[in-house]
């Protein structure tokens, strides 16, 4: 068993970096074992990279997301 909480970070990690990547909520539930949705959000934080991403798609309307996630059209940069 590992010690002193790492193994709840690893859980952590675990479920951020699939998050980061595109995994979906109902995904990384199933893969972390967790019974409940809510469980699996309190693990899914973003980095502000993701978060740039993710706000970035509104500005790509012609960009197209094929079935596993990856975008075909990359939404360009957010402009400050």
């Amino acid at each position: 068993m590992v010690v002193n909480g790492r193994l709840h970070i690893l859980r952590h990690t675990f479920c951020s970096h699939l998050s980061m990547r595109g995994a979906s909520a109902k995904a990384i539930q199933d893969l972390a074992g967790h019974a409940s949705i809510t469980t699996t959000m309190r693990y899914m934080h973003l980095s502000p990279s993701a978060k740039v991403d993710a706000v970035a798609l509104l500005e790509s309307r012609g960009a197209l997301v094929d079935p596993e996630g990856k975008r075909e059209n990359p939404p360009t940069q957010l402009r400050a």
